[in-house]
């Protein structure tokens, strides 16, 4: 007769030794690189004192888990191809590994600024982002240009394009896009300030984007367009004031949780 006691028992055992096991392995923590305005673009980037220049050439190197460490200062150098351009649109950071982009001190300290040169392939956006979470960073400046064939990779998200990506504790100010989502197109916004930026069809602030515990102000669409400060996003407890439009200055198309529209 099989002994049905022995065999709970034993799969009892059996269990609490492989549960043992997975507590005693050690923790697998992905790498630190760090980025300072004084840095070498040539050196390691492993501690402060061998630290990237620019934080491109550390987000380069690091893999998927890692995290990129960003020291006080204005990041305005280095240019990439958005991914997936067909006219060769730039960019100051592009990120496409699923890692964590953070300033040490928080936006007011660290920015990250883009280069506006009119609607035209010269104009820098801030950042593009497949992936990964920037955060405490201010991104000045961007401009997505309505260059060519006009794709919305290359014409959206002014301050950034973040599609499947996060940013959180970021200050979003002064960018432009030639189609939608002056301040930021796509992502997962966090504890964020979308202020005073433009685009020309819709979604001056943010477009197709869902934002949390932020402020969405003073943003605006030109032309025809719509939803000053917000179109087509999802906005949980946000406050959205003094944006302007065509039609829906403060959102449009959006649905809304425990917000505020001044």
């Amino acid at each position: 007769m099989v002994n049905v006691l022995s065999i709970r028992c034993a799969g009892f055992l059996a269990c609490v030794l492989l549960m043992t096991l997975f507590a005693l392995a050690p923790v697998v923590q992905g790498a630190t690189y760090y980025v300072k305005t004084n840095g070498n673009d040539a050196a390691a980037g492993t501690t402060w004192a061998t630290a990237k220049q620019t934080i491109q050439a550390a987000v380069d190197i690091a893999a998927d888990g890692d995290d990129v460490w960003v020291t006080n200062g204005l990041y305005q150098t280095g240019t990439r191809i958005t991914p997936g351009s067909t006219n060769g649109t730039l960019n100051r950071l592009v990120i496409t590994n699923n890692i964590t982009v953070q300033s040490v001190n928080g936006p007011a300290f660290t920015a990250i600024q883009g280069e506006q040169n009119g609607n035209t392939l010269a104009s820098i956006r801030c950042v593009f982002m497949s992936t990964g979470a920037l955060s405490g960073f201010t991104l000045i400046d961007g401009y997505a240009p309505f260059v060519g064939s006009g794709l919305y990779v290359d014409a959206s998200g002014g301050g950034a394009y973040a599609y499947g990506a996060s940013l959180s504790n970021c200050v979003v100010i002064g960018n432009e896009a030639g189609r939608a989502g002056g301040g930021v197109a796509g992502g997962s916004l966090y504890d964020c300030r979308i202020e005073s930026n433009i685009a020309s069809n819709g979604g001056g602030g943010v477009y197709e984007s869902t934002v949390y515990d932020s402020s969405i102000l003073s943003n605006s669409v030109t032309w025809l367009g719509l939803g000053g400060g917000a179109l087509e996003s999802t906005l949980f407890r946000t406050w959205v004031s003094e944006n302007t439009s065509f039609t829906g200055g403060g959102v449009g198309n959006s649905t809304l949780h425990d917000c505020e529209i001044y």
